[in-house]
């Protein structure tokens, strides 16, 4: 990705935060790469086109892609990613600039208190879909403990077969079982 790297500050102008952002775009290379899964280009059918911008908040670890021509507050509650008090100005600002040549832009920008009223802490938006509940998933039925079952780390242990198979599922590969019957049987007759 390009990547160009600007601050932004209320300092001096009556305020007391200092924002560290970082604003990415795809690059060529980026656009043109090919699925492996699904045939055809991985970023395009995603929605994403070459006026999107990655922002990220260089203080909280967190950024969304934004499509730079809506309103930085829906955008803000969209995503509901955690940022720094100057990120919604920030935002605003970024929109009406020419995002062509990202490299442009100027390395820091300078806010009033009045533009970007300063605050102590970041803050999280609730987003606008709030209110849905989160989906309740079936209680998992009572597993009854079967004597093949309590071979199961020491079917993890003895090399034979795909582990990642023994361990996700409740059978077992053929060569897991008979070796781990057989390590049973000796430890049980010790």
């Amino acid at each position: 990705m390009l990547t160009k790297f600007i601050e932004a500050t209320n300092y001096g102008q009556g305020g007391i935060n200092w924002g560290k952002f970082a604003v990415m775009k795809f690059t060529a290379e980026e656009w043109a790469y090919r699925s492996v899964i699904s045939p055809g280009p991985l970023l395009a059918p995603r929605g994403w086109s070459g006026d999107h911008v990655f922002v990220l908040d260089l203080q909280t670890g967190e950024g969304s892609l934004f499509a730079p021509h809506g309103l930085a507050r829906a955008d803000l509650q969209k995503h509901k990613i955690w940022v720094c008090p100057l990120f919604e100005p920030f935002l605003e600002w970024l929109y009406k600039q020419d995002l062509a040549d990202i490299t442009k832009l100027p390395p820091a920008v300078r806010f009033t208190e009045a533009e970007a009223p300063s605050a102590v802490a970041g803050y999280r938006r609730p987003g606008t879909d709030e209110a849905a509940p989160m989906p309740q998933l079936p209680k998992p039925k009572k597993v009854v403990k079967r004597p093949l079952d309590r071979l199961q780390s020491t079917m993890i242990d003895c090399g034979m077969g795909d582990p990642a198979f023994c361990m996700d599922r409740p059978g077992v590969c053929d060569a897991c079982r008979a070796t781990c019957e057989r390590r049973t049987k000796r430890r049980a007759s010790r």
